[in-house]
């Protein structure tokens, strides 16, 4: 095994400090996350769910009772970054949405997020429900984190940010960041990010975050904008809802008071 020397042995000893420090518990790079894109209709007119009716494509002649989905499957490269739960948990009691005693080991937190973030309250198309408390603000912090960091990556590694896509795992909870091209070639963008530049991604978007161009309307309001946190829909898993930099930075005159990044 070659040890790593100079500005690459600085990088990767400063890697798992920098990712700790603002609130993750690990992190890891595949070349071969499965993924299935699939299209099973289409909309016209107005894009709101309540509004727009979805049109299946033409059914084969030869199987008239089954609706044709179209889909692709394939591998590709990916970041997966799993957040503090310990971290975490002692953010949402900060913020008055938990209260008792701090998960006493790694398990007892497994077990915590396992039975108090509820999938089920989680609505595809819609706002999560302010009665799930804390299905909705670890959800959003897993989302918002993830939006913030897939903005960046695609600056570092040279991928139009559209060109990327995110996972989010709520209950675990992690999410991760994948290309999400069509193609298996690979450019490798995400594998070099993860061995050469996991500290200045961190560094660039923890400075990011805390400001944005219609500031101060943006953090005073809705907490997200197309100039900050936004990115096309077909990047994000629940269209561009249930985010905010406030999660991350805090509020100056909302909830919650404590952002994730605040104490770092």
């Amino acid at each position: 095994m070659r040890r790593a020397e100079g500005p690459t042995a600085e990088r990767v000893r400063t890697a798992p400090d920098r990712l700790h420090s603002l609130g993750f518990a690990d992190a890891l790079v595949t070349t071969n996350l499965p993924i299935l894109k699939a299209i099973f209709g289409y909309s016209r007119g107005d894009p709101e769910r309540a509004t727009s009716t979805l049109r299946a494509f033409s059914r084969n002649e030869a199987s008239p009772q089954k609706t044709p989905i179209y889909g692709a499957r394939i591998q590709t490269e990916a970041i997966l970054l799993r957040l503090d739960r310990h971290r975490v948990w002692e953010w949402l009691r900060d913020n008055g949405w938990v209260g008792g005693t701090t998960p006493k080991n790694e398990n007892d937190a497994k077990a915590w997020f396992v039975n108090n973030v509820s999938l089920s309250s989680i609505p595809t198309f819609e706002e999560i429900p302010p009665t799930a408390t804390v299905t909705k603000w670890v959800y959003r912090l897993v989302h918002s984190l993830s939006h913030v960091l897939l903005s960046q990556a695609s600056a570092i590694v040279g991928i139009d940010r559209n060109s990327i896509g995110e996972v989010l795992f709520p209950t675990i909870p992690a999410f991760a960041i994948y290309v999400s091209n069509s193609q298996e070639f690979q450019l490798g963008g995400m594998y070099t990010l993860f061995e050469n530049a996991i500290p200045s991604w961190l560094e660039v978007a923890a400075e990011e975050v805390a400001s944005c161009l219609h500031d101060p309307v943006c953090i005073e309001t809705d907490t997200a904008c197309f100039a900050c946190m936004f990115l096309a829909e077909t990047s994000c898993e629940h269209f561009n809802r249930e985010l905010g930099r406030d999660v991350i930075i805090g509020s100056r005159s909302g909830t919650p008071v404590t952002g994730y990044w605040s104490a770092e």
